[in-house]
């Protein structure tokens, strides 16, 4: 048996998190310790279907709406349906996925829906205009065997201009789910609980790092890259360059993939670390400079795609949230110290 759970609202209603995952041998007397979805599937509503040629189908969303599949009983996620990357409120946890059939669903849901009933709580885009209705969208399930194929990936990356980069640094990653970036508002969400999110969350960068081991190219001088014997299905592909700001996005590796340019913003790389008194990582915490909202990694790293204008200082703002083991740090600090001075968070 198989259980996928839901973690959002356990703790603040306005924090993305993974939905995790929990396996029992015996009917239910007894269940494995929640594992996070691998990639992390982010983050309510989960349905569950398993379907007769082994195939476990997952529904979930908000932000969103999507199906995932799995060959291996939900230990890990195949690439992922969406039918909405709409944002918040119009996208609010209103769909449903049965079976219909051995190796047939349904999956019910809104690609646009309004929130007239939110217009007067603080969601002033949530008008009925936007109402798209209720759609049924039927899927068909085929387990096939085909073989282990490989195929190159390239592109190019272009300033705003059209005019090529040279020396670009391009890293190729497996593919993620994690929805942990978005900016914030001044005003409070719905449950008072922190600041409203503008827009909708997003796949959380993380830069290029050695220490990942991921493959890395440079482009050539008319702004080309490529990767060889790419195996088919999702990848991230990371873009750096110096004087811009960079840019990540997840890619589908299809038998014939076709190049998309990676188009490159002026700005800059940020990478900063919050660590604690003895100078070990910390992982999990927020970060807010400005209005941007992200988390740190397992190393205790937080990354920032920073467009033009860069400002010379931001509001700084790092908490561990659903703990209290440490201090909650706000300040204002000059950019050229957070690159090259850790944040230390200290314990209560």
């Amino acid at each position: 048996m198989i259980c996928v759970m839901r973690t959002q609202y356990a703790h603040w209603p306005n924090e993305y998190r993974p939905m995790h995952v929990s396996w029992s041998e015996d009917l239910g007397r007894t269940w494995t310790s929640p594992q996070e979805t691998v990639p992390h599937l982010m983050n309510i509503c989960p349905e569950v279907v398993a379907l007769n040629n082994g195939v476990v189908a997952c529904e979930y969303g908000w932000p969103g709406f999507h199906v995932v599949f799995s060959l291996d009983n939900g230990h890990t996620w195949q690439d992922r349906i969406s039918f909405s990357h709409l944002p918040e409120p119009y996208i609010t946890g209103q769909f449903h996925m049965i079976k219909v059939g051995p190796n047939k669903l349904v999956a019910i849901g809104n690609d646009a829906g309004g929130r007239p009933e939110l217009s007067h709580r603080g969601y002033p885009d949530a008008n009925p205009d936007h109402a798209g209705g209720v759609k049924v969208w039927p899927i068909t399930v085929e387990r096939v065997r085909v073989s282990p194929a490989h195929v190159s990936v390239r592109s190019r990356v272009l300033d705003q201009q059209g005019n090529p980069i040279a020396d670009a640094a391009v890293e190729r990653s497996p593919n993620r789910y994690s929805a942990d970036d978005w900016r914030e508002s001044t005003d409070l969400d719905l449950w008072k609980a922190g600041p409203r999110m503008i827009g909708m969350p997003k796949l959380g960068f993380r830069s290029i790092q050695t220490v990942n081991d991921h493959p890395t190219v440079r482009t050539d001088g008319q702004g080309r890259f490529r990767f060889d014997a790419v195996e088919l299905g999702g990848q991230v592909i990371t873009v750096e360059a110096a004087g811009h700001a960079p840019q990540q996005r997840h890619v589908k590796v299809q038998p014939r993939p076709e190049p998309v340019d990676f188009t490159l913003e002026p700005g800059r790389l940020l990478r900063g670390r919050v660590v604690d008194a003895a100078g070990e990582p910390i992982a999990g915490v927020c970060v807010v400079l400005n209005q941007w909202h992200t988390h740190t990694d397992l190393r205790g790293y937080y990354h920032w795609s920073v467009e033009s204008p860069v400002p010379d200082q931001v509001a700084l703002q790092v908490y561990k949230r659903y703990s209290g083991r440490y201090e909650t740090l706000e300040t204002r600090v000059a950019l050229s110290q957070i690159a090259s001075h850790p944040i230390i968070l200290k314990k209560n």
